[in-house]
């Protein structure tokens, strides 16, 4: 796959737009709201935080500060609430235009789609595509992949059945992240070119491909119809077949985690691979990481997420 970068400046200034849009915004709705006081002290507190946010990123930028820990510290500052704050402002500044102007909702839809997907794109070049430690990558990562949780919520209207489920079952924030994924692959040195022929190694065995091929068709049955006891014995009876029917959130809420999650993973384990390049057991050490990837990934976002939106709502 062909991806090609823009020079650091560009992203550098598309990201500087960004947070000044955000800041334009906010004085924008502090005015038109100076109604509600409780909202217009948050709304100034929230200006007040994004221009000494905006002065410092611009400063080091324009400056070319030499100081190592001065421009560590903007970095990290801007990848821990950066794209927290620009999928905050999309989805307020979104839900606004849908609210106030549904007459022409579709077309607002495909807009706010469109800036999505490269939404974090300038943040991740500017800070991101720089980093070498394997670890501080895996932070990234993960770091950007919970951000899209927030611009599931869009108030898409369900009349529009096809826009309100692929926004909602959170489709084109996988996108988004599968975007991302192949800009930050080329910026880290990774060849995004997937290889899909299926090679017989020297250690297949026949019976445990049939057993896998079994295993997962089983797997899939009894997501589908099994009435789902809390038994384990059942996985191979009490089959419903009635349930066999097709559902749009269904579909969508499949292709999410087969986009979201497997670009996720797969940014995990090259990333690994080349962080230990240089020992011997890297098969073994990634066999067991594949399948407790994504547990681990799930569990530290759902202790996260309660708190990463506190400071990024006071932008609302």
């Amino acid at each position: 796959m062909k991806i090609t970068n823009l020079p650091k400046k560009t992203w550098q200034k598309i990201y500087d737009f960004q947070i000044l849009f955000c800041l334009l915004a906010e004085v924008m709705l502090m005015v038109r709201g100076l109604h509600n006081a409780t909202k217009t002290k948050n709304q100034v507190t929230a200006i007040i935080l994004l221009v000494l946010f905006l002065a410092l990123t611009v400063y080091v930028q324009k400056m070319k500060v030499k100081d190592k820990f001065t421009y560590e510290f903007t970095r990290w500052l801007n990848l821990l609430f950066g794209p927290g704050i620009l999928c905050t402002f999309w989805l307020k500044i979104g839900n606004l235009l849908l609210v106030h102007l549904p007459q022409i909702e579709i077309i607002w839809v495909l807009l706010l789609w469109a800036v999505l997907l490269g939404l974090l794109l300038p943040i991740a070049m500017v800070y991101a595509a720089q980093i070498k430690n394997w670890f501080l990558r895996l932070l990234i990562v993960f770091l950007l992949n919970i951000q899209y949780g927030l611009v599931n919520t869009l108030k898409v209207s369900r009349s529009l059945k096809i826009m309100h489920s692929l926004t909602g079952q959170g489709v084109i924030a996988a996108i988004s992240l599968f975007i991302l994924a192949c800009f930050l692959g080329k910026a880290w040195g990774f060849r995004f070119n997937p290889n899909l022929k299926f090679n017989k190694s020297q250690n297949f065995q026949q019976v445990t491909f049939v057993l896998l091929i079994l295993f997962t068709l089983l797997d899939l049955f009894y997501n589908c119809f099994n009435a789902y006891s809390k038994d384990i014995w059942t996985v191979f009876f009490r089959y419903n077949f009635n349930n066999l029917k097709f559902s749009l959130p269904n579909l969508t809420c499949a292709i999410e985690p087969g986009i979201l999650e497997e670009t996720v993973r797969y940014l995990n384990i090259i990333i690994l691979l080349a962080g230990f390049n240089h020992l011997g057991f890297q098969l073994p050490f990634m066999v067991p990481h594949s399948f407790l990837d994504l547990p681990i990934l799930e569990m530290l976002a759902g202790t996260v997420q309660p708190f990463r939106p506190l400071l990024c709502k006071q932008l609302v």
